[in-house]
């Protein structure tokens, strides 16, 4: 499966974290596979796209007191030991400092993330999550994400997503990234919520979004354009697939259809139409949604998703 892309599904790419590490981290961390409290709930990363160097002395002196700090505020266990690095996500077009922090026995307590900017981009607990006999309610559980990103500095507006987290039995509460009106795909602030309502995560994804297009490519264009790029893919499986919805959203180039295609290193994102199609015949024992992204502007194909 390419990924599991639904519009709940913020993304959060440069951090993006897939459920692995003691429940909570997934998306790369420096390592395999980090966690879904980084960005957009992949449930991985290619490791081959990461690169990764030793932080110098005064940048990590400096980035690793405000990962105490963000931990103090937001309730982590603070670790004895840590490791500094300067990742770059060539894929998703990220760079980042990273803090990971041990314990006495050598057992990873958190991971904290600085943007170029200097901005936190990202911080997730490792310890396991509490299971009281009284969970946190979901109207408690919203209140605490609110704080923390507030805390964490991320500024929030609108009505957010709001589901159960089968990781942590706990919540998980996103804000999706608007720019007038239309998604960004991949980008907005998400929180997890643990059961006895300690913070487990924050993260926030945020990328430069690409001049809009003069004049702005109609759906029903779109749609063609869409259906043209099938019938050269699919061909003869061409009637396998049906549009179901066609939605402007901001998205960033990927190399779904073409592995060799030259990918933008600052995650820049366009205005495209997303066409998700569904898929029956032959073709639905491989896939069970295809999208494409049509740029909005020129019509071609930016990318788009596989689901399984």
């Amino acid at each position: 499966m390419k990924s599991n892309h639904t519009w709940r599904n913020l993304g959060l790419s440069g951090l993006g974290f897939g459920l692995a590490v003691a429940l909570a981290i997934g998306v790369s961390l420096t390592t395999a596979q980090r966690s879904p409290a980084f960005a957009g709930e992949k449930t991985g990363i290619q490791t081959t796209s990461l690169s990764q160097v030793q932080l110098d002395a005064g940048t990590e002196t400096l980035l690793a007191s405000r990962a105490d700090t963000v931990g103090q505020t937001l309730g982590f266990k603070k670790g004895t030991a840590h490791t500094a690095s300067h990742v770059a996500d060539v894929r998703d077009g990220d760079q980042f400092d990273e803090i990971d922090e041990t314990d006495s026995n050598g057992q990873p307590v958190s991971v904290t993330r600085f943007g170029s900017d200097g901005r936190l981009t990202g911080a997730v607990r490792l310890d396991k999550p509490a299971s009281p006999s009284t969970p946190i309610g979901q109207a408690s559980a919203l209140k605490r994400a609110q704080w923390a990103a507030a805390a964490a500095g991320y500024a929030v507006t609108g009505a957010p997503d709001v589901w159960s987290d089968p990781a942590t039995d706990g919540w998980a509460v996103r804000w999706q990234r608007m720019e007038n009106g239309v998604p960004v795909l991949n980008d907005g602030v998400l929180v997890r919520v643990w059961p006895d309502g300690q913070i487990g995560s924050v993260a926030q994804s945020l990328h430069p979004l690409a001049d809009r297009p003069a004049n702005v490519l109609s759906a029903s264009d779109a749609s063609g354009a869409g259906s043209s790029y099938l019938d050269s893919m699919a061909k003869a499986h061409r009637s396998d697939f049906t549009l179901r919805t066609s939605q402007l959203a901001w998205v960033s180039l990927n190399d779904t259809f073409n592995p060799n295609k030259t990918l933008d290193p600052t995650g820049t994102r366009r205005l495209a139409w997303v066409l998700t199609y569904d898929v029956s015949g032959q073709t639905a024992d491989a896939l069970s949604q295809l999208d494409l992204y049509v740029d909005a502007g020129d019509r071609s194909l930016l990318g788009g998703d596989e689901v399984e």
